[in-house]
C-alpha cells in the first residue's frame, strides 16, 4: 500500500497546516553484472588460445572478475534494502508522531 492510498483513507488533516513527513527511499537497484557482459568475456591472446591450460586459466580468471562483480552487486543491494528499512521505519516513526499532534490539534480545535 503506498503513503497516498495509507493518507487517502484516513481522516482529513488539513486543518493541521502542518504537512506530513515525507518518505524518501533510494529507488531501484542498480543493474546486475551478467556473464555474458563484454568486460568479463575478453578476447583470448593468440598464445592463450593455442594452450588448453592457459585457455583454462583465462577463463578461470573471466569468472573469478565476474563472480566478484556479482557479489559487489549483491552486497550493494543489501546495503540499499537495509537503507530503505531504515528509512521506513524512521517515516512510520516521524508519520505516527505526526499522526498524533494532528490529533491533539484537531481534537483542541473541536473543544476550543
Amino acid at each position: 500500500m503506498t503513503k497516498e492510498t495509507v493518507n487517502s483513507q484516513e481522516k482529513d488533516y488539513s486543518a493541521y497546516g502542518v504537512p506530513a513527513p515525507e518518505l524518501h527511499l533510494i529507488d531501484e537497484f542498480p543493474p546486475a553484472p551478467k556473464r555474458g557482459d563484454d568486460i568479463y568475456n575478453p578476447k583470448p591472446s593468440f598464445l592463450q588460445r593455442l594452450s588448453k591450460k592457459k585457455m583454462a586459466e583465462f577463463e578461470a580468471e573471466n569468472d573469478r572478475v565476474y563472480h566478484k562483480a556479482y557479489r559487489a552487486w549483491e552486497a550493494k543491494c543489501n546495503a540499499i534494502q537495509e537503507q530503505n528499512r531504515i528509512k521506513t521505519e524512521e517515516y512510520n516513526k516521524k508519520y505516527q508522531q505526526w499522526k498524533e499532534d494532528a490529533e491533539r490539534f484537531l481534537a483542541s480545535q473541536k473543544n476550543g
